[in-house]
């Protein structure tokens, strides 16, 4: 599955260029510059090369070069385009998938009990949210200025430039860096892969710590995260200033959200977890989530008790808290506690 990380069926560029050029051009109209619309995408960018660096099944991206607006010299840049008539394909999948819950609610009780009509809503909610490039720009920002001030010169967010962006357009910094994945020793690089950086056992440990405490910070402190860190969406780069590794987090299309209380909820239920207080833990997730009226809440506490003796007494190196997660909500399933889209984002993440 990791090739659909980057590496969809690419569109040939001559259905891609109408799409750039009518978002080029329609900018032009909106801003009443009397320029004369591109023709081509050599009308706009200083370079542009028209074979795909990746492609998704929304978009593709390409490489390019742009004058930069304060320098005035050639700067380097990534164009990610829409695939042209994708949200049509999207509203038929959703529509599709509307009729297939509402058939199966007629039929089977716990299709209705879990409401999946609303997280289907949740889902398509997310997916028309990817397909809004200027809202994954705003989102590269909102992130990015969190993440200066607890995380300057560990950990960045590509810089958006706005002039060359719109609803289905979107212009960033290139990064020239490597997936986070090609640090692995059981990784194998495909032949004509980059060069890797060679890092001491040391700068990946601080790595690893960077990363686990960036996402805990948007998670349980900023309430505003990116819901897709796959490792195609987080690269290494060399800082030659500094002379250390420095983390580049990329395409915020899927962003997810956690208000206050329920933070707070979930602090103390992951506290509560690593305390093996199974009992405060019950508590704490029956209050985030919907739980059915006749819930035997000494039994879920007894399992769960269970659950995190058999996983947490484990050396830490084979605890995985994704795997625990996804224990947790199946308890949440078998006891019918409803849980919130946000606690699937965040188990995901």
């Amino acid at each position: 599955l990791s090739k659909l990380q980057e590496k969809v069926t690419a569109l040939d560029w001559v259905q891609m260029e109408p799409v750039l050029l009518d978002e080029w051009n329609n900018k032009l109209r909106e801003r009443n510059l009397g320029e004369p619309d591109a023709r081509s995408a050599r009308d706009i960018f200083v370079e542009f090369d028209p074979l795909p660096l990746a492609a998704g099944s929304i978009g593709q991206v390409y490489t390019a070069k742009i004058l930069d607006p304060q320098t005035k010299q050639p700067r380097s840049v990534i164009v990610k385009l829409q695939r042209p008539g994708v949200d049509g394909v999207v509203e038929a999948d959703l529509a599709l998938l509307r009729e297939a819950v509402r058939t199966m609610s007629r039929y089977l009780e716990w299709v209705r009990f879990y409401n999946l009509q609303e997280i289907i809503e949740e889902f398509a909610g997310v997916i028309r949210g990817e397909m809004d490039y200027s809202r994954e720009g705003t989102n590269t920002e909102i992130i990015g200025h969190a993440l200066v001030k607890h995380y300057a010169k560990q950990v960045s967010t590509p810089k958006v430039y706005w002039d060359y962006s719109s609803h289905r357009m979107l212009t960033l910094e290139f990064v020239d860096g490597a997936k986070i994945s090609t640090l692995f020793p059981a990784y194998n690089a495909p032949p004509g892969a980059p060069a890797t950086l060679t890092l001491s056992v040391e700068q990946k440990k601080l790595l690893a710590q960077t990363i686990t405490n960036v996402f805990l910070q948007q998670i349980f402190v900023d309430g505003f995260f990116h819901a897709d860190p796959h490792p195609g969406n987080i690269m290494v780069r060399w800082d030659w200033k500094l002379n250390r590794p420095e983390l580049v987090i990329i395409d915020f299309g899927m962003v997810g959200r956690i208000d206050p209380r329920s933070r707070d909820l979930l602090i103390d239920f992951l506290l509560a977890i690593v305390q093996f207080d199974a009992s405060r833990a019950t508590e704490r997730i029956l209050e985030y989530g919907q739980p059915s009226r006749n819930i035997d809440r000494h039994a879920l506490a007894t399992e769960l008790d269970h659950l995190l003796r058999s996983v947490l007494g484990k050396p830490i190196k084979e605890v995985e808290v994704g795997q625990l997660l996804t224990q947790i909500l199946n308890l949440m399933v078998q006891y019918r506690v409803r849980m919130p889209p946000s606690f699937l984002m965040m188990a995901r993440v």
